[in-house]
């Protein structure tokens, strides 16, 4: 069971998947899923009343995907694979937007945002990422990914 932050992130997280390039989503079960072939991290971070890291970790291809959802193409057309990684990136970014307001504790709490950052991800970590209890697992139309927020309290 997720607690009320993580809930948050993961609605938040679904309803920009949905609104921002059509794919649906559902929760996954660790021991279900295996690590998405040539998997990145995307991580950004936020400082404010509350302070943490936003990680997500899905495929490349998933990306090209998104990409191809997102300008109105197909994954095998060239141009997604230029905008894949921005196109990962910007879903960072508009779930950590979105989410800021949720985890405020007022109307006038302000956040640093930092810029999202796309980096491989070694695919034997996947196990230890997606057991833990901060992270979420779901298939985005059937696409696996993670994604955790951590905080400095």
């Amino acid at each position: 069971m997720l607690d009320t932050r993580h809930e948050q992130l993961y609605e938040t997280l679904i309803n920009t998947m949905d609104t921002m390039a059509f794919i649906a989503s559902e929760p996954a079960e660790p021991g279900a899923v295996e690590c998405p072939p040539l998997p990145v991290k995307i991580e950004m971070s936020f400082k404010g009343s509350k302070s943490g890291t936003i990680t997500l970790v899905a495929s490349a291809q998933f990306g090209r995907y998104m990409a191809a959802n997102v300008i109105g193409t197909t994954a095998d057309d060239p141009e997604t694979a230029e905008r894949a990684p921005d196109c990962l990136k910007e879903l960072v970014n508009v779930v950590v937007g979105a989410l800021m307001p949720r985890l405020a504790s007022s109307l006038d709490d302000l956040f640093e945002l930092t810029i999202p950052e796309l980096d491989d991800f070694a695919p034997e970590d996947w196990k230890s990422f997606v057991t833990n209890e901060r992270t979420i697992l779901l298939l985005a139309d059937g696409n696996p990914m993670a994604v955790s927020m951590t905080f400095q309290e």
